[in-house]
């Protein structure tokens, strides 16, 4: 059973996945030994897109084991509720993004995080083509205090069937920006609005601490064009994105080697200028943050631009 669940007194959406519990955490094992290593796809389900080919592939994605969501669920709001209440309709696939087992993602060369890119992008552009699909999230998690359950590196992708919560405040927040006459998009002004938290740039893109960070050594990753989706960058700019995560993923071993990484997107109908979070994890959300909603951050931004500025 996968269904949906909101808290009508919090607007929070909660899937319950069964599946969940059965996922194998795989950590310290020999390579070639885990579930994503080359000559290991027999554990898997059947790939869904691989680069260059099966035999030889660097890249592989293929359907979640333990989905937390399946597209054999009915979304259709529950009878007789005061909340909403639907079936766990979506998809939820893994994207292996090296066939070797000690290959970590700060080490992939150009050439291999092309093919990453490849496959993030085709990912996302056949999960854009599901009807009743209006939003898709791309992750990775790094690490176990990050989530991760194999330290095999892999990214996800889910899509939704409705906005969440947290992408639809972005969106009716991002024009929020005072600037003359017209209001600016917050991601567009931001780097000239924080200058002093700018941590590098690069062509098309500029790194930042936001003030406003959830996470100490948060930093966003916001393209100098307005994109909407990832899908609207070159694959060179697509790169050029990879290998800037690369750097602040090097940087960050000085701090924690647990990191998430989270593509914000916007949904099928709606505008979001398209960014990254890069989130090193070095602390767990306790009661204040659960009880309230309040987060506590132990490092300023400042100690962010320091730790990684160029």
């Amino acid at each position: 059973m996968i269904e949906y669940r909101e808290d009508p007194t919090k607007n929070t959406m909660t899937i319950i996945s069964g599946s969940r519990a059965k996922r194998p955490f795989v950590f310290d094992i020999p390579k070639g030994s885990c579930f994503f290593c080359k000559g290991m796809e027999f554990t898997t389900p059947p790939a869904t897109f691989v680069l260059p080919d099966e035999k030889n592939w660097k890249v592989r994605s293929f359907k979640n084991a333990f989905p937390i969501l399946s597209p054999d669920e009915k979304f259709e709001e529950g009878k007789g509720r005061e909340y909403y209440f639907a079936g766990g309709y979506g998809e939820h696939e893994v994207i292996v993004e090296a066939e070797d087992h000690a290959k970590l993602f700060q080490t992939l060369t150009e050439e291999e995080l092309k093919n990453v890119w490849r496959a993030y992008v085709n990912r996302f552009q056949e999960f854009l083509k599901r009807e009743k699909i209006e939003y898709i999230f791309l992750f990775k998690n790094h690490g176990k205090r990050a989530g991760a359950s194999i330290e095999h590196e892999h990214s996800q992708i889910i899509s939704f069937p409705f906005v969440p919560e947290l992408i639809a405040r972005e969106i009716s927040n991002q024009y929020n920006v005072k600037g003359g006459a017209e209001k600016k998009c917050i991601f567009c002004a931001l780097p000239h609005l924080e200058e002093k938290n700018k941590v590098f740039e690069s062509r098309n893109f500029t790194v930042i601490a936001p003030p406003f960070a959830r996470f100490s050594y948060e930093l966003w990753i916001i393209p100098k064009k307005h994109v909407k989706l990832m899908t609207e960058l070159t694959e060179d700019e697509g790169v050029e994105l990879l290998s800037i995560l690369k750097t602040l993923i090097i940087k960050a071993q000085a701090v924690t080697p647990d990191y998430n990484i989270i593509y914000h997107n916007a949904p099928k109908k709606g505008d979001l200028h398209f960014h990254v979070e890069f989130c090193p994890k070095t602390s767990d959300w306790a009661g204040v943050e659960l009880g309230t909603g309040v987060i506590i951050r132990s490092k300023g931004e400042e100690e962010a631009v320091e730790k990684f500025k160029n």
